[in-house]
Formats: C-alpha cells, structure tokens, sequence
C-alpha cells in the first residue's frame, strides 16, 4: 500500500469512528428524552385519573357504606335495595368512566348480583344468608374503590402491592400465611 492511501484509510476511519459514536450518543439521548416524556404524560394522565376519581368516589362509598349499614339494621327490604341499586346506577352513569378495570367489572358484578337478588326476594327483610352475601359483595366494591385511590387501611401493605388480592377476606388470608 502506498504511503498516501494509508493516509485517506486512517483520515476516513477518524471522520467515520467519531461520526458513528455521535450517531449512537444522540440516538439515546433522543430515546432517553422520549422516555422522559413519555413518563411524565403517564404522570399526570395518572395524576388528574386519581384527581377525578377522589373527587367522585366518596359519593359512592357513601351509598354503599349507606347501605351496608341499612341491611345490617334488617332494612333490607325489597324496595329499598332498589333504591339503592338506582343510587348506584345513577353514579355510575355519571363516573364509571373513572373506574379502573377491574373496579368496573367488580362494579359490574355487584349490580347483576343485586339485580338477581332482588328479583327473587320478596318484599320483606331477606335471609341472614343473603344478608352476609349481600354485606361481603358491599365489602368487595368498597375494597375495589379503595385499591383505585391506593386507600388500603391496613398496616405493611407494601408486601401485598404485588399479590393480586380481591377483597379484604384475601388480605387477611395472605397476612396469616
């Protein structure tokens, strides 16, 4: 090889190596900056979701606290449970929107079972059976809405934030393992 074409193949090679190792250095540090804001959307889409889930959930919590209260007094009657499935479905009309979505299909699952439920009692208090059901399925959507705001009431949950849990009766459960 003659002196000059080592001359280009060393002068190419120091244009080439710093031009590449530019090239990668700006592609992550675009992808880093992507990322960044990427994060930062997720935040605050997950900020103003928890805002508006604050600001609406207590309603709810109200009818079903409400009405756990009311059945375990034996107000359990036919036309109040309607009452109060209306006051649910009223709520979620306007809110379900916020529902996270496994709360929603807890949501949806409480209904149908107090839909069928009420069909089928008569106009006068229901079973003690049916009563801690129906208390166990008003426990389970309280539980779901206090997951949504991260409200857990219970002392070391940071173990259980990886454990999939449905109810306050799991919680306990997985606690006495």
């Amino acid at each position: 090889m003659t002196k000059e074409l080592i001359y280009g193949v060393i002068a190419l090679w120091s244009i080439i190596i710093p031009a590449l190792v530019s090239y990668f250095i700006s592609k992550l540090s675009t992808n880093n900056e992507i990322r960044k804001i990427r994060l930062e959307a997720s935040k605050t889409y997950e900020e103003k979701i928890l805002e508006s889930r604050i600001a609406s959930y207590p309603l709810l919590y109200y009818i079903l606290s409400n009405m756990g209260k009311e059945i375990r007094k034996s107000h359990n009657t036919k036309e109040f449970l309607n009452d109060s499935l209306s006051q649910i479905g009223d709520w979620d009309s306007l809110n379900a929107i916020f529902l996270s979505a496994e709360t929603t299909s807890t949501c949806f699952e409480f209904r149908e079972y107090f839909r069928n439920s009420i069909d089928n009692i008569a106009n006068a208090p229901v079973s003690s059976e049916i009563v801690d059901d129906f208390l166990n399925k008003i426990g389970n959507f309280e539980y779901a809405l206090k997951k949504d705001l991260g409200i857990w009431g219970i002392e070391g949950i940071s173990e259980f934030r990886m454990i999939k849990i449905k109810s306050y009766k799991d919680i306990l459960t997985k606690n006495e393992e």
